[in-house]
């Protein structure tokens, strides 16, 4: 007898679902820790670093995998923390 091992990663990568998202995230999230800033080709998230600098990041390159906030980029995508999401009925 063979077995067969089959893992699926969970992945969210649709705009709007992300959007919709990073929204309730940072409306959750304590004043001044993040926040969304409105461009002209879209919007970003601004997240505070523990030494207080700033780190932004297109929503348009967000993504969630397996419960993990990340951000395409060149290179290595960079993992911005774990996020739980709550499905409304």
């Amino acid at each position: 007898m063979e077995g067969v091992c089959y893992l699926q990663d969970e992945r969210i990568t649709d705009f709007p679902t992300i959007y919709a998202l990073v929204q309730q995230v940072v409306r959750n999230s304590p004043i001044g820790s993040m926040g969304l800033v409105y461009q002209s080709e879209g919007p970003w998230l601004w997240l505070r670093n523990p030494d207080d600098s700033v780190s932004s990041f297109e929503v348009l390159n967000l993504y969630v995998v397996n419960g993990q906030l990340l951000y395409r980029d060149w290179g290595a995508n960079r993992s911005l923390g774990s996020i739980a999401v709550k499905l409304q009925d």
